[in-house]
């Protein structure tokens, strides 16, 4: 079992025990023709960290907005949500491009592909010519298009929210909202992401 495989399943564990409603709402996971299936509609490869990550599960279910965080604000795209986003994404920045005389890839580059996202900002990895291990993974605001490093790839990414949750730095309230303890949650994130610490 590889790393990010036992973070997955660990991360299962921590909301089949604490957050069942959440644990229920994971979709089955996909194989591997149909992810490849979704993914030959990108001009270019994703990481194999990708495949990993869908075989475990295929995005959480719709319901309340609330309960379908992953993280704070961010859900986990399903694939075809992740490939609509996409589209939706790429035709924008081309429309917009247009509209204004700049490149397209300042709006969205089409190597970017959104896996986590809310709806005005989107977590990517960045895909490329040659299938790689992993993707730097960026966060970006569709207000401003300004991307910004957020993890060295899936795994440590991963392995940040997991540790988020165990050590209460992600909590849920009263009403069930998920929260966070900023200043703590990037201590965790530096841990495991320093390999772009000075590109923040």
């Amino acid at each position: 079992m590889t790393t990010l495989s036992s973070k997955l399943e660990q991360m299962l564990t921590w909301f089949r025990e604490n957050r069942f409603d959440l644990f229920s709402s994971f979709q089955t996971g996909l194989a591997d023709d149909q992810i490849q299936e979704f993914l030959n509609e990108l001009p270019c490869e994703m990481p194999l960290e990708i495949y990993e990550l869908y075989r475990w599960h295929n995005g959480l279910s719709d319901c309340e907005e609330y309960y379908s965080n992953f993280l704070p604000e961010y859900t986990f795209n399903s694939l075809e949500e992740s490939l609509n986003k996409y589209t939706d994404l790429v035709r924008y920045a081309k429309e917009f491009a247009e509209d204004n005389w700049v490149d397209p890839s300042e709006i969205w580059d089409e190597k970017w592909f959104p896996i986590f996202s809310t709806p005005s900002s989107h977590l990517f990895v960045v895909g490329e010519d040659k299938v790689k291990s992993s993707s730097p993974i960026f966060r970006i605001f569709t207000d401003n298009g300004e991307s910004h490093f957020r993890y060295t790839n899936i795994t440590s990414m991963i392995t940040t929210i997991l540790e988020c949750y165990e050590t209460g730095i992600y909590y849920f309230d009263e009403y069930g909202i998920l929260k966070l303890d900023e200043l703590e949650e990037e201590v965790i994130r530096h841990k495991y992401n320093q390999i772009y610490l000075n590109e923040d």
